[in-house]
């Protein structure tokens, strides 16, 4: 397969679940051609297809941790995903198993790869989705529009607004969130995953909100 970019070394990836294989040429963490066998079916093939579209032009790590998810969006907006949500969080797997297996397949990938070991501060930050006009935004008036929208959900799901002690935006546009101490564990993802569908849906950008804990201040991924 021909690479877009030449001089530079290209890696072939590859990883393998139930029969079913995905394999990536990825050159300096860009995923640049994905394509994929073992499928069964119609239905399980057309997913693979947009899972792997889906990675195309992303680091490895973006695209092991959020390909399947695009996937779904896309698949869910054409009306091809059959879904048999298992309850609980819209994780790929809680969709659709097929969905789910390729989803594991990349992340299988993902950690079998020279990426894997790199350190945060080494990891390639990057969103599909946030235009550069928010980018643009000062800070100052990022966080009063993402402070207005967080005490809309709050009030409008009734959520006692200080269960949210403080937010904060980091460089990489990413929005943290302080949970506290009195709200149940088993209801912090739920206010997470819902705030962020609210802001997302308020402001049309792909945005990402993550909780800290409010002794050590490590940040938590909520998937």
């Amino acid at each position: 397969m021909a690479s877009i970019t030449e001089g530079l070394e290209q890696l072939n990836l590859a990883a393998e679940i139930d029969g079913r294989s995905i394999n990536a040429d990825v050159v300096e963490n860009k995923v640049l051609a994905v394509t994929f066998s073992g499928t069964e079916g119609d239905v399980e093939t057309t997913i693979f297809d947009a899972v792997c579209n889906a990675m195309v032009g992303h680091s490895l790590r973006e695209a092991a941790e959020h390909s399947a998810l695009y996937a779904a969006r896309e698949l869910r907006a054409a009306g091809k995903l059959p879904e048999e949500r298992k309850g609980g969080i819209g994780l790929p797997k809680n969709l659709n198993p097929d969905l789910g297996r390729a989803e594991a397949i990349l992340r299988k990938m993902y950690r079998g790869s020279p990426f894997w070991a790199l350190e945060a501060k080494e990891w390639n930050y990057e969103d599909r989705g946030i235009s550069p006009e928010w980018v643009a935004l000062p800070k100052p008036e990022k966080k009063a529009k993402v402070g207005e929208y967080l005490t809309q959900f709050l009030d409008a799901g009734n959520i006692a607004r200080d269960s949210v002690v403080r937010f904060d935006i980091d460089k990489y546009e990413r929005i943290d969130i302080q949970i506290s101490d009195f709200v149940a564990i088993a209801d912090k993802p739920e206010l997470l995953m819902g705030f962020e569908r609210y802001l997302r849906t308020q402001t049309k950008e792909r945005l990402e909100v993550f909780a800290f804990e409010m002794k050590d201040l490590n940040r938590i991924r909520r998937l």
